[in-house]
């Protein structure tokens, strides 16, 4: 069997098995919800540097971790970009904890009350 076949077969295995217990479909969409609190807190806790000059407005390749690749320099951040970027994190903090919580709350194996 050549690698098409082969993984082909897996997807179709795999298929099956996601048929046979429909319970296995929330893992792929909490995966991807865990995935994006996870960015969004790293996206919140930015570093005190920002890019400096006509970067600034642009999204730069690395702006992600606070510096822009192409940037020209970097300037210290400003109070309120600091203050939105603890602002981002507490938010995305909060959501992955109330994801965890709605998780657990839909669970039939657990019993809350």
């Amino acid at each position: 069997m050549n690698r098409l076949e082969t993984s082909w077969e897996l997807a179709k295995r795999s298929w099956a098995v996601l048929r046979s217990d429909k319970s296995l479909a929330w893992f792929p969409v909490l995966s991807f919800l865990a995935s994006v609190v996870v960015l969004g807190v790293f996206a919140g806790v930015r570093g005190p540097l920002r890019p400096s000059g006509a970067d600034e407005e642009g999204d730069a390749l690395g702006s992600l971790m606070g510096v822009g690749i192409f940037s020209k320099g970097v300037r210290s951040a400003t109070t309120d970009e600091r203050a939105d970027a603890r602002a981002t994190a507490w938010l995305f903090l909060a959501m992955g904890l109330t994801m965890i919580l709605v998780g657990i709350a839909v669970d039939p194996r657990t019993a809350l009350f």
